[in-house]
Parts: structure tokens; C-alpha cells; sequence
């Protein structure tokens, strides 16, 4: 069975590799923000009735920059023109509101160096300012330089965007022996470490930080849950030639971290991942069944269940047959698009995505089509296969790629109606199906055109 793109089991997503978000996503997130229901309207009702009150301006803000950095993540590369510029101005315009109600916070509640990190993180990542970023971080730097939220978001700043590595790796050092309790010092340093890796010495050393930090804290789940992912980048930093043994390591991990806490979305979600990757299918399957579990409406989490459930039906699937678990990877494919939560996941996981609806369609639509009784069923099942075919087709068409796998499986499903058509003795439309697919460099179909004396 084949992938459009890498396997999502390949290499887990890690948003500090991006753009150093992960420090600053959950730098600030106040206890107010778990108590009040992030209801917009009544939100900004209270700023026009209470424009002194400072937390107003507070809530809306945090939940509008939860909605701006999930948008942001969720950008589609295959834009082009006029829509990039209109998504770019949404970005900049929203971006800018959030300043507006960041500086009202300062304004009315000073000294908060949490506002200057957030505020850096909207220059920086939304109204593309670095400078702004760099004025604001140095701010913060100066009124709490002890606090560890400001130093781990200046040192991921020096790191990403000014590209001074090692300056920005001995400032997590140094904070480390400085506070040798503080856990997220040691996190970020072994993210950085792994992350943009120059030497295999700096797994090493990320190892041994977080081992050295989990003797002292052997409870601390953040250390383990990061650790794991330290020795899971380390077994694919070679995608020709994968790690198994470290693989392991990381699955150990995994599991010892959703063992001690059940409802770890994360450790779960890459438990599953490495699961796969290993071929421990069914451990993959209970986790994301766990996951599914505690978080029902989980789009990843469904969208993961899909492929393992695919996974588990590809011999199947390369026979021409359509199992249970083909039908059940369908389902979930089908309920997340029904439910408009196509919208949440990345493009890449969107696009193979609709490749594995339109496989799934197809198959069953040649299993419907041998029997005269379910044509009217395998029609459907072929229209709904184009239909996947084509949503992936377009965004590799805006990209300007050419997708040789996806055109050929696009060419097999026209080809598959026009010889249902040609069952029913509906010729003209049966030649029109055909054609499209000899177009599709479908041989099949070039090769029955000529055959039936249709000009190919």
C-alpha cells in the first residue's frame, strides 16, 4: 500500500523545531484562563462595560492567541496568489489586535514579564519582527532575569532566529547549575540538543541531562515524556537506515510514562506512533483507542486510528479485498471530514489523507462492481473515489508537484467507471471515463482505447 508522502509514523512533529514555539505556547496560561469560558462576544461586552478591568482584556487575549497559533500551524503551502496575501493580512491584522489588547494588560497591570514574552512571540512569529522580539525579550530579561519562563524564551530565540547555537545552549547551561531543580531548563536544553543536531555527541548529552535530572526527580513524567523523544529523534536521524534498538528505548519510555499517567495525551499520541513504526500494531491501536478515550473529539487521534487500521488491512486491500478494518480506517477517514476536523490537521496529513479515502473507495467499488445487483452501490463508491483522488490532486497541483502514484491510482478509478458503464452499455459515457484516465498515463486505458478503435 502505498504513501503520497512519508508515513506520519516516520518522525514525530515537534513544534520547537518550527519556529521555538513550545516554550512560548505554554509559557502563560493563568487561572482565570481554566475558570471562565472563552465565550468571545461576552468577552468583548465586558471590555466595552468595564474598560478598567484588566482581566478582560486578558482573557480574550489568550483566547484569540490560541486560535492565531492553531491557524498558523494549520497554514496550507500549496496557497498561492491572491489567497496567500489574503491569509497574510488575516494573520497580521488579528496579530495586531492582540498587541493592542497586551498593551492594554501592561497598561493596567505592570511588570508582568509574561505579557513581554507573549507580545515577543506575536512580533516575531505573526507581524515578522525580530527586532521587536529581540526589544521586548531584553525587557523581560531586565525586570525578572531570574525567572526561568524569560530565560528559556530568550535562549530559544537566540537559538532560532539569530542562529547562535552554542550561545544559546551555554545559557540553558548555566541555568541548569544555577537552578539545578528547575526541570524546564533541562527540557529545553535537550530539545535544542536534539532538535537542530550538529554532532551525535549532543544526543548524548541530552541523555545524560535528563537522565541525571529524572535520578533526582524519578517521578518528574516531563523529563521522562522528553527523554523518550530524545532517543526517538535519534533513531530516525537516519531515515535510510533506522534505529531500531533506540526505537525501543523510546517505546519503553512511552509506556512508562502513560503507565504512571494514564491521560498523557502526548505520551500516548507518540507511544502510538512509535508502536507503528516498530510494527507493534496492536499496542499502537490501544493507545489511540486510550487517547480516543479521554479526548473523543481528538482529530489526530482518529486521523492516527484511520492509518493503523489501514495498516492492518494492506495485504488485503493489494488482494482486491476490502476487510473490516478497511472499513472501520473509512469510517473514522469519513467522520473527521463530516465533522469539518479535516480542517485541524496539517495539509500533509489532510493530503494522504484523502489518498487513503480514495484507495479505500476504490477497492470496494471493483468488489461492488463485479455483481450487477450493487452497480448502482459501485458507481458511488467510484464517484466518491475521484472525488478523494481529485481534493489530494488539487493541492499537489497548486504546489506544482507531480504525484506519479496519485495520478496512476486517479487514472484506476476512471478507468474502473468507464468499464462499469461500458456494463451497461452507456458507451459515450464509458469513452469519456477512459479517455480521462489514458490522460492519467493510465497504459490499461490508452490500450482499450485503441483496442475498441477510439483513437488511442
Amino acid at each position: 500500500m502505498p504513501f503520497l508522502l512519508k508515513p506520519r509514523f516516520s518522525k514525530l512533529l515537534v513544534l520547537a523545531c518550527l519556529l521555538s514555539v513550545s516554550a512560548w505556547v505554554s509559557a502563560w496560561v493563568p487561572a482565570w484562563a481554566a475558570e471562565i469560558p472563552p465565550n468571545e462576544v461576552a468577552l468583548r461586552e465586558k471590555i466595552i462595560q468595564f474598560p478598567k478591568v484588566a482581566e478582560h482584556y486578558e482573557q480574550l487575549a489568550q483566547l484569540l492567541l490560541e486560535r492565531l497559533r492553531a491557524d498558523w500551524l494549520r497554514q496550507d503551502p500549496s496557497m498561492r496568489g491572491a489567497a496567500t496575501l489574503s491569509v497574510a493580512e488575516d494573520f497580521n491584522r488579528r496579530a495586531r489586535e492582540l498587541i493592542y489588547l497586551l498593551e492594554k494588560v501592561k497598561e493596567l497591570k505592570p511588570n508582568q514579564v509574561e505579557l513581554l514574552i507573549q507580545m515577543a512571540e506575536i512580533q516575531y512569529l505573526f507581524l515578522g519582527s525580530p527586532q521587536e522580539s529581540t526589544k521586548l525579550l531584553k525587557q523581560a530579561l531586565e525586570q525578572a532575569p531570574q525567572n526561568p519562563r524569560v530565560i528559556i524564551a530568550y535562549a530559544d530565540f537566540t537559538f532560532f532566529d539569530t542562529g547562535k547555537r552554542a550561545e544559546a545552549l551555554d545559557q540553558l547551561r548555566k541555568a541548569i547549575q544555577t537552578y539545578p531543580n528547575e526541570n524546564d531548563f533541562v527540557i529545553t536544553l535537550a530539545d535544542l540538543l536534539s532538535t537542530a543536531v550538529v554532532d551525535v555527541k549532543d544526543y548524548a548529552e541530552a541523555k545524560a541531562v535528563l537522565s541525571q535530572a529524572l535520578e533526582k526527580k524519578p517521578e518528574a513524567q516531563n523529563l521522562r515524556l522528553m527523554l523518550a523523544r530524545v532517543w526517538l529523534r535519534e533513531a530516525n536521524r537516519n531515515e535510510l537506515k533506522i534505529d531500531k534498538a533506540g526505537l525501543g528505548e523510546a517505546l519503553k519510555l512511552f509506556q512508562a510514562v502513560t503507565i504512571a499517567d494514564p491521560s498523557n495525551d502526548a505520551a500516548l499520541s507518540e507511544l502510538a506512533q512509535t508502536a507503528q513504526q516498530l510494527g507493534e500494531i496492536e499496542l499502537a491501536e490501544s493507545a489511540l483507542r486510550q487517547l480516543l478515550s479521554l479526548q473523543p473529539q481528538n482529530a489526530l487521534a482518529k486521523l492516527l486510528l484511520g492509518d493503523v487500521k489501514l495498516l492492518q488491512s494492506g495485504k488485503e486491500l493489494d488482494q482486491g479485498l476490502y476487510p473490516a478494518s478497511a472499513a472501520e480506517a473509512d469510517q473514522l477517514y469519513a467522520q473527521l471530514v463530516a465533522a469539518g476536523q479535516d480542517s485541524q490537521l496539517a495539509v500533509t496529513q489532510r493530503v494522504q489523507m484523502y489518498y487513503n479515502q480514495g484507495l479505500l473507495a476504490m477497492v470496494e467499488a471493483a468488489i461492488l462492481a463485479a455483481k450487477t445487483e450493487t452497480a448502482a452501490q459501485a458507481e458511488k463508491r467510484y464517484r466518491e473515489s475521484i472525488a478523494h483522488y481529485e481534493k489530494a490532486q488539487m493541492i499537489f497541483d497548486n504546489l506544482n508537484v507531480l504525484n506519479p502514484v496519485l495520478q496512476k491510482d486517479l487514472g484506476r478509478s476512471y478507468h474502473g467507471m468507464g468499464l462499469l458503464y461500458q456494463k451497461s452499455e452507456r458507451m459515450a459515457e464509458a469513452v469519456g471515463f477512459i479517455q480521462t484516465a489514458c490522460s492519467l498515463k493510465h497504459d490499461e486505458s490508452c490500450a482499450w482505447l485503441k483496442k475498441n478503435n477510439y483513437g488511442r
